[in-house]
């Protein structure tokens, strides 16, 4: 089952972010194919910029105003090109890598739905299948 989702996974590699939409410190990623990921918990690790996490959302760290991470997260990737898609055998984490350098970790580090994936087709896989 985890090779087969690992393939289908891969297969993102080469189509655009089309939108995120927000939804709270989370997200809805659509991908110019019709697929979809949910991002519940996740981290962007940027070559030139700070790295921020949906932990950074609405948090002021002592600054002037409250962080933006979601914000952040559409500028950084939003209509980017996906290099490489997949997921950590052991964490079940999720990591997209884009043509800016940029990578998207999306984390499972719960035993709930903390991603999933929706392929265009109608099949859908969450975070948790790899707890069973």
């Amino acid at each position: 089952m985890f090779e087969k989702f690992e393939n289908r996974l891969s297969e993102l590699a080469g189509l655009s972010i089309e939108s995120i939409e927000p939804e709270d410190d989370s997200c809805w990623i659509t991908l110019s194919d019709g697929a979809r990921i949910y991002a519940g918990y996740w981290r962007l690790i940027c070559l030139k910029e700070d790295n921020f996490s949906s932990f950074d959302h609405q948090q002021k760290y002592g600054l002037a105003a409250p962080i933006d991470a979601v914000g952040n997260l559409i500028s950084s990737i939003g209509k980017q090109k996906i290099l490489m898609a997949k997921t950590d055998r052991e964490t079940g984490d999720l990591e997209l890598a884009f043509e800016n350098r940029a990578k998207l970790q999306i984390f499972n580090f719960t035993g709930n739905e903390a991603w999933e994936v929706e392929f265009p087709d109608g099949i859908s896989q969450l975070s948790n299948y790899l707890k069973k």
